[in-house]
């Protein structure tokens, strides 16, 4: 598995615009150790999610040992993507013989950058946008300009842990 982990406070504004909810209940989802999401298409329920808590979500994968994992942060991907790109690429590498293709990951980093992906998706749509766009920001650190205060203590409280472990505290 390749799991992707993002500074909770980031994804509170994210997910929050996904869901199409104010930001108190997105808290509420993102601590709940039993939320779920349902998907629908065209009117029906397709499947139900268990997601857990974020902080539940990040330690089921980070102590996943069943199979060969890669954590990756969000953010260290953002600044360097071609250190993680790569990582990435090499980690399928020993477990498929992908071809590390110094060429290719360039390419292929330069046509998923954000704002390629923005354009795409306002051009060809995205199925997974829900309530306006999908690829809305993307940015790091936006928490500091659009969160609260008593907000951002409560997420750092609730994930207090997860957060220091991953050096977002």
């Amino acid at each position: 598995f390749i799991y992707l982990v993002r500074d909770p406070r980031d994804v509170i504004l994210s997910y929050s615009k996904h869901l199409n909810i104010d930001l108190n209940e997105t808290f509420k989802i993102m601590n709940d150790k039993m939320s779920k999401e349902v998907f629908v298409r065209d009117g029906l329920k397709t499947k139900e999610v268990l997601f857990g808590s974020w902080s539940e979500n990040y330690k089921s994968w980070k102590n996943y040992n069943s199979v060969k994992g890669l954590i990756i942060k969000y953010e260290d991907l953002v600044l360097n993507p071609n250190v993680y790109f790569r990582k990435i690429i090499i980690f399928l590498n020993q477990l498929y013989g992908l071809i590390v293709d110094e060429e290719k990951i360039i390419k292929s980093i330069e046509n998923t950058n954000f704002k390629k992906m923005q354009k795409l998706e306002k051009k060809t749509g995205f199925k997974e946008s829900t309530h306006g766009p999908f690829f809305r920001k993307g940015e790091i650190g936006n928490w500091k300009n659009e969160l609260n205060e008593e907000l951002k203590i409560k997420i750092e409280k609730a994930f207090f842990k997860e957060m220091k472990e991953l050096n977002y505290l």
